[in-house]
């Protein structure tokens, strides 16, 4: 998860023109940067970075630049990782703790435990504790397996299907290192992923809903390559220019 990071505003292109229209933001050349941005100082000690489409983004100060400045870089520095590092603790024992983890997850959003018996409504009522908890308290390695196992159990249900733990590909390319990936095939071998999607609606902005979602991914199931076939999944952590509203 990422740590806790001053506030940092997005400026738009015209809102960054007029800025700059005040002689006290100087162009600064203190830190060596990509060719496609510029960094500005002004005499209050704000710091605005404009990119070369002309919006940017103002931070308060000069000592919080500095800081996101060192957490970007440690991103930049940092080797991809499967998405599930670190949050299935269960591993290839996952399939084995499936009843508990919806015993456990019926007790934590205080649903019926019998609505979670793979059907649309089960699933609804999850959505709805989501929605009142938020999404990012969700990502976590308490509660995201407890998500994968009611959104696989539904797949399961729906299409006649099973489990299988397969042993993932991982980004850093070391045989000795397995992340074990639960995914749910039908009788016609047909693989669903209760996990890549979740984590995605989870993480990235925007409502979440697993009933939803988990609809999409049913109706395209297909065959798949063997696992040692499968794409590397990673963690994305950055998306264009790294900018927050």
């Amino acid at each position: 998860m990422n740590p806790k990071l001053p506030k940092r505003r997005a400026i738009r292109k015209k809102a960054l023109t007029e800025m700059l229209n005040d002689p006290k933001w100087q162009q600064t050349y203190e830190f060596p940067i990509p060719n496609y941005v510029t960094n500005y100082a002004h005499d209050d000690g704000e710091m605005l970075i404009r990119f070369a489409d002309g919006t940017g983004v103002l931070y308060t100060s000069h000592a919080d630049f500095l800081t996101w400045r060192a957490y970007l870089e440690t991103l930049r520095n940092t080797q991809p990782q499967h998405v599930l590092t670190g949050l299935l603790p269960q591993g290839e024992h996952f399939i084995d703790h499936i009843p508990q983890l919806l015993d456990r997850l019926a007790e934590k959003f205080k649903i019926p435990r019998e609505a979670l018996d793979g059907s649309i409504e089960g699933l609804r009522l999850v959505d709805e504790v989501i929605r009142k908890r938020g999404k990012k308290k969700c990502l976590t390695p308490e509660i995201f397996p407890m998500l994968v196992a009611v959104a696989g159990e539904h797949m399961r249900a729906q299409t006649n299907g099973r489990w299988e733990m397969r042993p993932g590909r991982t980004a850093l390319g070391d045989p000795t290192i397995v992340t074990w990936e639960p995914w749910v095939i039908d009788p016609q071998q047909r693989v669903m992923n209760p996990w890549l999607w979740l984590y995605d609606d989870l993480y990235e902005p925007g409502p979440a809903a697993i009933s939803g979602s988990v609809s999409v991914r049913i109706s395209t199931r297909r065959v798949e390559p063997p696992p040692s076939q499968q794409p590397i999944a990673v963690t994305v952590v950055m998306k264009g220019k790294p900018l927050e509203s």
